[in-house]
């Protein structure tokens, strides 16, 4: 019998061992190094969290680094606690304090006066719920420093473009959410991403926070924004314009924030909120309870008059990779079109590979592995195949080491799978100049693979 594919590419990903967690959200990676806990909890944490994570190099670029430690619920506290104080945010130049009745955490610049990556440590509570209530309100910190913010909003997407419908509890977020016929389309159904790219386009993409859809989309690729549309519930079907002031004040009643009575904090919000309204369209939709999602986007296809499936190029290579693998995992297998010599010559120019996902356990020496080597920065990230010469696993404190190399090339590539790089699948199939080649030494049923073939290079969907 065929096991079905892993939802996660390997058990690694999963591992009790992993302790580490690289975020990217919107843009900004922070770095999560978790203390130990009972392995459930650390694989539920990394099932919520796969889809936008990065291999947690040391060499990678972050916002900030947080070492978690866990301590264990209190499931009987007073009212008052939770209550009369539910968060407390302390933010200067030189520290960050923030904390709740289930965590805390303390963070300051590595070096004073220097701007850079903040480090610093955090107790929480060993729940789920209150970890996640702690990324938030650091994304909600750190996100906004780089020109964007977390949205209450839903996020959908259309085609090849984006769109936000912002409103509070109740607006019917996840209603609308839950109407899509390609779940798939879903960014999020409460809280979303937005920002700006190098060549100042605002953009939006999912995050792992969600309300009662549960979804918060399959990758950290981002979509260009096309329209901001506030929700109305009403009796007709109906889309009205804004103008910009108007669509920013209530933007603002909708960003994501817990820090009160700040002026400069304040001001940064609204300077945000202005400069995204002035360039994306504002609208009011009133929808009825059965208005489906296609009906919202032919009005706004009417009212925009551009074309949604223009093809849209990935602003980093990080973002290209992530949804490579969101596309690999979906389906359990998929074709990629290599680029370089390493392989040579074994593999030729022109080649297509056939990918599989795979369980960590079942990789022997001599498998054509495909994995993901991230850079410094976004566009420094790397997808390499190489064949895996030996693995080792190193006992129970880290993960499994691989040992992989290109044929034409002497020297030997050692790391450790989910950290400085993370496997993705090994290659069963070969695509040469028409004809479906099977990987030497190996079984493989090519029919099976679906004709998943990637008619360009996943990278030249940057130009390269």
């Amino acid at each position: 019998m065929q096991r079905k594919p892993p939802d996660i590419v390997t058990r690694a990903a999963l591992d009790d061992r992993s302790t580490d967690i690289m975020l990217s959200l919107g843009g900004v990676t922070g770095h999560l190094a978790l203390d130990p806990a009972p392995g459930p909890f650390l694989r539920q944490l990394r099932e919520r969290y796969q889809a936008f994570t990065v291999p947690a190099a040391p060499w990678v670029k972050r916002a900030f680094s947080l070492k978690v430690s866990f301590h264990s619920a209190v499931y009987h506290r007073p009212k008052p606690i939770s209550w009369d104080r539910p968060i407390d945010i302390r933010e200067t130049d030189h520290a960050l304090d923030v904390s709740r009745w289930d965590f805390r955490a303390h963070l300051e610049p590595r070096q004073a006066g220097v701007v850079g990556p903040w480090a610093g440590t955090a107790s929480c509570e060993l729940n789920p719920l209150a970890f996640d209530s702690m990324l938030r309100i650091l994304w909600s910190v750190f996100l906004p420093r780089t020109g964007g913010a977390l949205l209450h909003a839903c996020g959908l997407r259309s085609d090849e473009v984006g769109f936000v419908f912002p409103g509070v509890s109740g607006a019917g977020k996840s209603t609308l959410a839950a109407k899509m016929p390609d779940h798939d389309h879903v960014l999020s159904d409460e809280i979303v991403a937005v920002g700006m790219d190098e060549l100042g386009r605002w953009r939006i993409s999912g995050t792992p926070f969600w309300g009662d859809f549960k979804r918060g989309g399959g990758s950290i690729r981002s979509w260009p924004l096309h329209a901001l549309s506030f929700l109305q519930q009403s009796d007709q079907l109906a889309l009205t314009p804004i103008a910009p002031g108007q669509a920013a004040r209530r933007l603002l009643e909708c960003f994501l924030c817990f820090q009160h009575n700040d002026v400069a904090i304040a001001e940064r919000n609204m300077a945000v909120a202005v400069n995204l309204c002035q360039q994306v369209p504002g609208f009011v939709s009133q929808v009825r309870k059965d208005t489906a999602p296609a009906d919202i986007f032919g009005v706004l296809r009417a009212k925009l008059a551009k074309n949604f499936s223009e093809k849209d190029t990935p602003p980093t290579v990080r973002e290209v990779i992530s949804e490579f693998r969101w596309s690999l995992n979906k389906h359990g297998k998929y074709a990629y079109k290599p680029r370089g010599t390493s392989m040579r010559p074994w593999l030729k120019t022109g080649d297509s590979l056939f990918i599989e996902t795979v369980f960590e356990d079942e990789l022997v020496p001599g498998d054509i592995l495909l994995y993901w080597s991230p850079g410094e920065t976004p566009d420094g990230d790397q997808l390499t195949c190489h064949r895996m010469i030996a693995k080792t696993d190193s006992g129970k404190s880290t993960g499994v080491h691989v040992y992989a190399k290109g044929d034409a090339v002497s020297s030997v590539q050692r790391f450790e799978n989910g950290r400085q790089a993370e496997i993705l699948g090994k290659v069963v199939g070969v695509s040469r100049d028409g004809k479906d080649l099977g990987v030497p030494g190996r079984l493989g049923n090519l029919a099976r693979l679906l004709g998943s073939l990637v008619a360009t290079p996943v990278l030249r969907m940057r130009g390269r």
